[in-house]
């Protein structure tokens, strides 16, 4: 999946989260969910997150560590001991559901880095994501205008 279907993923989360719960610090959650919905795509030099850490692109394949849920789960207890448990939550839920949203991609995912990959259907990018997306823009309008 591209960054603009994990991000407008992301903000459809925080926008449902936001509507059911009240969280104190309404940006810092939202930043949260959208960092973490980018966050495993910090190893493809392309993505809008590996753009600036080019670092870590040299380092890991993409689709290897970062897509599985060890760096997921490390980085999101590191924010639990500063931020609390709604915050780490935040990021994990993104981290998490890009994960998801990658398993229905022919190039799948692997969880556990390890075991095999979980594979979907479709090519990121291709026509099924612009519908994905169309959708996800159109949920997001609807969640924002019964936020406000």
């Amino acid at each position: 999946m591209l960054g603009r279907t994990h991000l407008l993923f992301g903000l459809l989360l925080s926008l449902l989260a936001l509507n059911i719960f009240f969280i104190e610090y309404t940006f810092l959650f939202v930043a949260l969910v959208l960092l973490g919905s980018l966050f495993p795509d910090i190893d493809e030099s392309s993505s809008i997150i590996g753009r600036k850490v080019k670092v870590v692109s040299w380092l890991f394949s993409h689709r290897g560590f970062f897509h599985s849920l060890y760096p997921t789960v490390f980085f999101s207890l590191l924010l639990y001991l500063f931020f609390g448990f709604v915050y780490a939550l935040a990021f994990f839920g993104g981290a998490f559901f890009h994960l998801v949203l990658d398993s229905f991609t022919k190039r799948g995912v692997s969880i556990f880095w390890f075991d095999r990959r979980i594979k979907g259907f479709f090519v990121s990018g291709g026509l099924f994501e612009l519908v994905i997306d169309l959708i996800l823009v159109l949920c997001n309008v609807y969640l924002a205008i019964i936020l406000l």
